[in-house]
């Protein structure tokens, strides 16, 4: 999902993706444009690789149902995993 809000033409652009904030509305608004495109559609969609065109929406639709129940703003990106994450959320 940052990768199609940051509309990468590279998907393999780790580094760019990693700490990237995505927002509510960002999900909400990538949530709408999944449902209104095909399948077919949702593959050219630049930032979205054409092997997950098909699941995107269920994830999108995950991810908001997770930050509606945590009350959460934004969520950040980590292309390191979980523990990464949190790891170098303690040490700033």
């Amino acid at each position: 999902m940052a990768s199609v809000k940051l509309k990468l033409a590279n998907l393999s652009l780790y580094e760019e993706v990693n700490g990237t904030r995505l927002n509510i509305s960002d999900v909400e608004s990538q949530i709408n444009q999944y449902q209104n495109s095909t399948q077919e559609e949702r593959a050219k969609i630049p930032g979205l690789s054409s092997d997950r065109a098909d699941i995107i929406l269920a994830g999108a639709c995950i991810v908001k149902a997770i930050m509606n129940l945590l009350s959460a703003k934004y969520v950040i990106v980590s292309t390191n995993g979980l523990r990464h994450a949190m790891l170098a959320e303690m040490f700033k």
